[in-house]
């Protein structure tokens, strides 16, 4: 049933907080929970991170509102000096004077988020992580929504909406600050508002009413989405790709050029007062996702802290930061001079790792908002939860795109506290990555035991000798990051410039692959089928993915924590070893010569794309070529060569005349014969020797 009271009544319910109570937080309230889940306890092992796909931390497609302002909360928490003609000031006793400054020392405020809030693992942060955006397993729609006449809410499912929550919550808890639980009223609200937009196809805080929508169902969307953060994604023939909590991502990217000079979205996600929110999610007829999450909740008690940073303090995920995404710092008006906080004195420096500095300030900001790579700062003092904002974004010029990596020190200076005297804020950021982190202590962010063992092996076992300082480092690198996996680094040993030059036998080749990649030695019946794929055809890369992707290399890689992976392949020849020795077998018996490179890698990647069926190419493919036609062969040496190709043997004398007779005589054609061959069941037999 429609409830037309929701936007009649809103106005009150933020206001007065009368159905809403404000609750009081602790230590406790900043743990990351959700249905059974905290993070300190949690076992990765306990779900699938092979389904885990990086993607899902991706914010392409996704399109986000401009970022809306709450007026009566812009004045509520503007310090009192700001405050509009009439408002009563809060004079303290502690206000130096000008003359008083040049005593007080700088104070330096190194901590966002909450002071009791302590900062989050990397072992939190990436299980946290891989909970929220592991392999979706829950449906986005218990009912579909109308967004036609006649128009319905639909439901959102329990599930997606607690991912959507478990988004908000990952992000507050890697700021600092508490958790914030969904209330039903917003849910409601918001998907009024989701159905609205999608029924427009069209993403605005001020909607028009689309037509055939009733006033109620009308004027409660419009009350959520000027209240709410908005976003859309739409990927043809992908309605699933685009969920609530990549939406979330969006809101914290605020990457879009209407965004950056606010970051808003971010700034309502991280409001610290924030207590309840709401989500609603509707696709339309095309699958475009709209959804609104509710933003002006402030029941909550404002925890004690300095300032909200994003990247924040701490350990941090570089999934969710880079260079060409604004960065901002939002400190507390009650500890600081907000009215001094502008353009002409505060600048911010950005310190790398490697010593490399970047100081971003007024000069930074006319021109560059739309262009990611560029540096651009801004200072906003509207109402997007806490009304002031320092927004800088380094870009790449300085520092470059790569993924972030270890400690960067961001530091704000040309600030004043409530008493006057200069500040700044000094932090440090512990980029890591937690879709490759690998688990142990906090400070063994990479498995270097195990990595560093799995790289001397191969150096040892494939060259004989210690590793060279600059492939180490390579190879290692190459598996911290897992830009590599444990085969195709497996493979640079083995298909590498030093292993040519060893020139070794297809004999000790293979020798060579048992030792390394299944940890023993030959066994003649294995060695002798690896051999035989040699001299039929495979290359040496095809003959190394079948060891690379066997069970005993893929328990050596866990043995030393690494990914097995896949190993590649760069011709047809080498993507199916039995199917390879089939084409080979074609070459020797229809055509009477060995197989060429070039056209045993042709037919086989036709027959492997679908283009050339198995029966095809060895009939059609074969006995009509223009080689074979050239030949000029008799009736008599046709069926000779039927026999040897498709039955396996030689012909038996009362076979061969009756053929030859129904050739000559007319009764059948070659083709007809050919197809009678073909179809045997000894073809049938032969095919199945080569698994096809």
């Amino acid at each position: 049933m429609k409830k037309r009271y929701i936007a009649g009544i809103l106005a009150a319910f933020i206001a007065a907080g009368a159905l809403l109570t404000p609750v009081s937080v602790n230590a406790g309230e900043f743990a990351f929970t959700a249905e059974g889940f905290n993070t300190e306890d949690f076992d990765v092992s306990g779900f699938d991170l092979n389904g885990f796909d990086p993607d899902s931390l991706d914010t392409d497609g996704i399109k986000t509102g401009e970022g809306v302002v709450d007026r009566s909360y812009e004045d509520e928490n503007r310090p009192p000096e700001e405050r509009k003609a009439g408002q009563e000031a809060d004079v303290s006793a502690n206000v130096l004077s000008e003359n008083d400054l040049s005593l007080q020392e700088e104070s330096v405020f190194s901590y966002s988020g909450a002071l009791e809030a302590p900062k989050p693992s990397k072992t939190s942060i990436t299980n946290a992580v891989y909970y929220v955006y592991g392999k979706r397993d829950y449906p986005l729609l218990d009912v579909r929504p109308n967004t036609a006449p006649p128009y319905s809410l639909g439901q959102v499912s329990a599930a997606h909406r607690q991912k959507a929550l478990d988004s908000v919550n990952l992000m507050r808890m890697i700021g600092g600050l508490p958790r914030v639980y969904i209330h039903d009223f917003y849910n409601e609200l918001t998907q009024y508002g989701a159905v609205v937009l999608a029924a427009n196809d069209s993403l605005t805080h001020t909607p028009p009413r689309p037509a055939g929508m009733d006033d109620t169902f009308y004027e409660n969307g419009y009350a959520a989405t000027s209240q709410s953060n908005i976003a859309y994604g739409w990927v043809s023939g992908m309605d699933s790709y685009f969920n609530m909590p990549r939406f979330t991502l969006g809101y914290m990217d605020d990457s879009g050029a209407n965004n950056v000079p606010v970051v808003g979205h971010r700034r309502w996600i991280l409001n610290p007062p924030m207590l309840y929110t709401g989500f609603g999610f509707a696709l339309n007829g095309r699958n475009a996702a709209y959804s609104a999450m509710y933003a002006f909740n402030r029941n909550g008690t404002t925890p004690d802290y300095d300032f909200i940073s994003w990247p924040a303090s701490g350990n941090f995920p570089s999934e969710f930061g880079n260079m060409e995404m604004p960065w901002h710092v939002t400190l507390n008006p009650a500890k600081f001079d907000i009215s001094r906080m502008n353009t002409g004195n505060v600048e911010v420096t950005v310190t790398a790792p490697d010593g490399r500095k970047q100081t971003i300030n007024a000069s930074n900001t006319a021109g560059n908002v739309g262009d990611k790579n560029q540096a651009y700062f801004n200072i906003d003092k509207e109402g997007y939860g806490i009304a002031n904002a320092i927004i800088f974004r380094p870009g790449t010029g300085v520092f470059g795109g790569d993924d972030l990596r270890g400690i960067y020190n961001v530091t704000v200076s040309g600030l004043y506290t409530r008493n006057g005297a200069p500040a700044k804020v000094s932090y440090n950021i512990d980029f890591f990555s937690a879709t490759y982190y690998m688990g142990g202590s906090d400070n063994e962010a990479v498995n270097d035991k195990g990595i560093n063992g799995f790289i001397e092996r191969l150096y040892t076992l494939c060259f004989g000798r210690e590793a060279d300082d600059d492939g180490f480092i390579y190879w290692r690198n190459a598996l911290i990051d897992k830009s590599k996996s444990g085969a195709v680094v497996a493979h640079g040993f083995f298909l590498s410039d030093e292993m040519k030059l060893r020139n070794l036998s297809d004999d000790a080749f293979v020798e060579l692959l048992y030792r390394v990649m299944m940890d023993r030695a030959s066994d003649p019946s294995g060695k002798a089928y690896w051999l035989e794929r040699l001299s039929g055809g495979v290359s040496r890369e095809g003959v190394f993915k079948g060891f690379a992707e066997s069970a005993e290399f893929t328990n050596i890689c866990a043995s030393y924590g690494i990914d097995r992976g896949s190993a590649p392949v760069s011709q047809g020849r080498d993507r199916n070893t039995g199917l390879t020795m089939f084409v080979s077998r074609l070459y020797t018996k229809a055509l009477g010569r060995p197989y060429d490179i070039s056209g045993l890698n042709d037919w086989c990647s036709r027959i492997l794309n679908g283009s050339w069926s198995l029966t095809d190419a060895a009939t059609t493919g074969f006995f009509h070529s223009p080689e074979f036609l050239n030949k000029k062969l008799s009736n008599e040496e046709y069926v000779k060569v039927l026999y040897r190709t498709f039955l396996g043997r030689e012909y038996d004398k009362p076979g061969l005349n009756d053929w030859v007779n129904q050739l000559n005589s007319g009764q059948k054609s070659r083709d007809e014969v050919l197809r009678g061959f073909s179809g045997s069941r000894e073809f049938a037999d032969i095919m199945r020797q080569y698994g096809l």
